[in-house]
């Protein structure tokens, strides 16, 4: 690996990091911002959002809008955190990538959910951008707080 592809490693792990720090922090923009102003959020099970807006719609109404699911994060209380591991990154060209990596969300009563991300990025005014991430939730505790398919 020459030092340009080392370089581009380290920055599209810095935005898996910044999408779910913002996710976590509640900086939706910063998290909108680790997508291409056309980029697709595709959430299996639930749905795909293509573009920012989009995204925005999406993601506050998987992820904490509804009445039901604002009363569980409240009942939960506490932080809630995604860690991500096992990083795959493909360079297909010197401004086009491909990653895959697992997640798992921890929150005060333990683990909540856990899953694949499946990534295509892009090297967009210096900053490698997601122009697709497909969200794959293999798993779920009993009773999980942020991921229940039912509520959506």
């Amino acid at each position: 690996m020459n030092e340009m592809d080392s370089q581009a490693h380290e920055a599209i792990r810095n935005t898996l990091a910044t999408y779910n720090w913002c996710g976590d922090n509640g900086d939706y923009e910063g998290y909108l911002a680790t997508f291409a102003l056309n980029g697709v959020l595709d959430l299996k099970n639930i749905g795909t959002y293509d573009g920012r807006e989009s995204i925005r719609e999406g993601v506050t109404r998987a992820f904490g809008a509804s009445p039901a699911q604002l009363e569980r994060r409240r009942k939960a209380g506490g932080r809630f955190s995604h860690h991500v591991s096992s990083i795959r990154i493909e360079l297909t060209s010197s401004t086009e990538a491909r990653c895959w990596s697992y997640f798992a969300v921890a929150g005060p009563s333990g683990w909540d959910h856990w899953g694949r991300y499946t990534d295509r990025l892009a090297l967009i005014e210096g900053r490698w951008l997601f122009t697709y991430r497909r969200v794959s939730v293999d798993g779920r505790s009993p009773g999980a707080v942020l991921y229940d398919p039912n509520s959506q």
